[in-house]
């Protein structure tokens, strides 16, 4: 009998923890948008640059954390 996919199998604290941390980051993005239209345009604009430099930071942190798996092959 074949074994259902995922069934037994536990995913790496590491990969958890970058899940945790894209649920929050788009729970948080979301109430930002959602109280975008209730604050004042500076605000937004400081709101949203916060965002993609968080966003930013953590691209290239995995990126990089990628890069060095493929060198260690």
């Amino acid at each position: 009998m074949p074994a259902q996919a995922g069934c037994g199998m536990r995913r790496p604290s590491h990969e958890r923890h970058s899940m945790l941390f894209l649920v929050v980051a788009l729970f948080l993005f979301g109430a930002l948008l959602g109280t975008a239209g209730h604050v004042p345009v500076p605000v937004t604009v400081v709101g949203g640059i916060a965002i993609t430099a968080w966003l930013a930071v953590f691209f290239l942190r995995e990126r990089r954390k990628s890069g060095m798996k493929r060198a260690s092959r």
